[in-house]
């Protein structure tokens, strides 16, 4: 699977999960309800023992939209700023199950629609698939 690694903001890495703060009215006037800021298609696939690549559908809106994405192992969290519809993680734990939160943010930066959430586990280090089809308990 090719992959290109997109350009985003430099990454922050915590010990434990931030909160965000949400509006369900953004001071550009974007109603959080409307349908359009609902990511679609979001994905995530693992390209090797030590990458997975999160991508999802731009939605539809006359404003700019930029992307926080928020990777969570039960270990660390990362979060991630873009303006792109993918994004690839790199150092990553083999055979390790990433859960990904992909947050809508308006021109002005605030939080906007609904959060769209996926999942993948890394190969193993061998390379061989490890995926389970069923979504994995979130305590880990």
């Amino acid at each position: 699977v090719a992959s290109i690694l997109l350009n985003e903001r430099p990454s922050q890495e915590s010990d434990t999960s931030s909160s965000l703060e949400t509006s369900k009215k953004s001071p550009s006037g974007i109603d959080a309800d409307n349908d359009a800021l609902v990511l679609r298609g979001i994905a995530a696939e693992a390209l090797n023992s030590t990458s997975i690549n999160v991508s999802w559908e731009l939605p539809n809106a006359s404003t700019e939209l930029h992307f926080h994405v928020i990777i969570s192992s039960g270990e660390k969290t990362r979060r991630f700023d873009t303006n792109e519809t993918a994004y690839t993680v790199t150092d990553l734990k083999p055979s390790s199950t990433y859960f990904f939160t992909v947050w809508i943010l308006d021109g002005n930066e605030r939080i906007i629609g609904t959060p769209s959430e996926t999942f993948a586990k890394t190969l193993s280090s061998d390379g061989t698939s490890n995926l389970s089809p069923e979504r994995p308990s979130e305590e880990l």
